[in-house]
């Protein structure tokens, strides 16, 4: 069996790569959600973004990365730092930012390959035809309810 019976997030919620990351930032806040797929003017799949990713951004340059610091409680309330990196986020854009290497789930992916690369990811994955077009996000848990929903039913019978 396939992904293609389990409902996923539908692709109305997408970007263009030239958005900024203030527009991505106020439409997840807006749809309470944290990732937001990156589309071409095609609607093909070229990335997503996060909440995570843009936080990340609004940490200073020296705290970032893997020879960052790791500890930031010595510079105690650093709300208005935090605040004042937010004006960056309107002259950057995704695409500066997205992660492409996110595995892609093909509309004919079974379901066994689509728990592992879930599993793996812990975070929505696009879904995507043939030909790269995003049809939605599956996430881990519209997949867990397809499973459980599925597993009632068979029971049922």
């Amino acid at each position: 069996m396939s992904i293609a019976h389990i409902p996923c997030r539908p692709q109305t919620l997408c970007l263009k790569p030239d958005a900024t990351l203030m527009e991505a930032l106020r439409l997840m806040l807006d749809e309470k959600i944290n990732h937001v797929p990156l589309c071409d003017g095609d609607g093909r799949y070229c990335g997503v973004i996060s909440t995570a990713a843009i936080l990340q951004e609004l940490i200073p340059a020296g705290a970032r990365g893997e020879h960052g610091l790791s500890d930031l409680t010595f510079a105690g309330d650093a709300t208005r730092l935090l605040t004042a990196h937010l004006h960056d986020l309107e002259a950057r854009t995704v695409g500066e930012i997205a992660k492409t290497a996110t595995p892609v789930l093909e509309e004919n992916c079974p379901t066994l390959e689509a728990a592992l690369l879930l599993s793996q990811n812990h975070a929505p994955l696009p879904v995507v035809s043939a030909d790269g077009i995003l049809r939605g996000m599956l996430s881990l848990r519209a997949f867990l309810d397809y499973l459980l929903r599925y597993a009632e039913a068979e029971h049922a019978r």
